[in-house]
């Protein structure tokens, strides 16, 4: 995979909003704003694990659960708000990175496009076949994909002019920032950086909820709990199945 591989309109767009979101979580942190950059910390909980680890991984990446339609429609909504795609497009990038993984046609690894590029660019420019995803486009699934930054670009704006100014910032914008490089840091520590050898580093997980076991998770991707120590993974096992 190389390096800015698709730079199209729609692509930069969708970037934007990730610079969007580094650019309030820098004007909050350098303007010494500590309770609303906890706010902005506790967001990136709710779209990290109940959205994007638990939704739009475990259970539509890899079909390792299937959940109530209620939930699933909170967890797609709260995945949403990171700004990295709809879950159809999540998806595909994620089976593309266990299909090809250590090779030069994996989306977002680090021995091929770098480390530091990955956490400044993640993997919006990258490649992706969607034919992996076909089926789901029949589904609820693609409406999402379809209105994805329109939705989300509404409520986004939306919250600069209902909200107080720092508090739209610190509850929409700049979580995407802390998202985005927790998810790269999944991509880069847990691949021993510029290696890409999956490994499990357990302290991530204290930001990225279970995710961090991850050497396991690509030794039995269809697994539920990726470790005896995954909590999302025992909470979701003994909830839902």
């Amino acid at each position: 995979m190389k390096r800015f591989e698709e730079v199209t309109i729609n692509r930069l767009g969708a970037y934007s909003w990730i610079v969007l979101g580094h650019i309030a979580f820098m004007y909050l942190l350098f303007t010494f704003q500590w309770q609303l950059l906890l706010i902005s910390l506790l967001m990136h909980y709710l779209i990290a694990i109940p959205g994007i680890s638990m939704t739009y991984h475990r259970s539509i990446s890899h079909n390792a659960i299937k959940l109530p339609k209620y939930i699933e429609f909170i967890g797609l909504f709260l995945a949403g708000l990171s700004m990295q795609g709809s879950a159809l497009s999540w998806a595909a990038t994620h089976r593309q990175h266990h299909k090809y993984q250590g090779e030069d046609k994996d989306p977002h690894s680090p021995k091929y496009v770098g480390s530091w590029y990955l956490h400044l660019f993640g993997y919006t420019f990258s490649k992706v076949d969607a034919r992996s995803v076909a089926k789901m486009f029949k589904t609820h699934h693609y409406y999402w994909h379809k209105y994805y930054y329109l939705i989300y670009g509404i409520i986004l704006l939306g919250s600069l002019l209902l909200l107080p100014f720092n508090l739209a910032l610190a509850l929409f914008f700049a979580p995407i920032a802390i998202v985005f490089q927790f998810e790269n840091f999944i991509n880069t520590w847990t691949h021993k950086w510029d290696e890409d050898i999956p490994v499990n580093v357990p302290v991530v997980n204290l930001f990225v909820g279970g995710e961090a076991w991850h050497e396991n998770h690509h030794k039995h991707p269809s697994n539920l709990r990726f470790h005896k120590y995954d909590l999302l993974g025992y909470v979701l096992q003994k909830a839902f199945k």
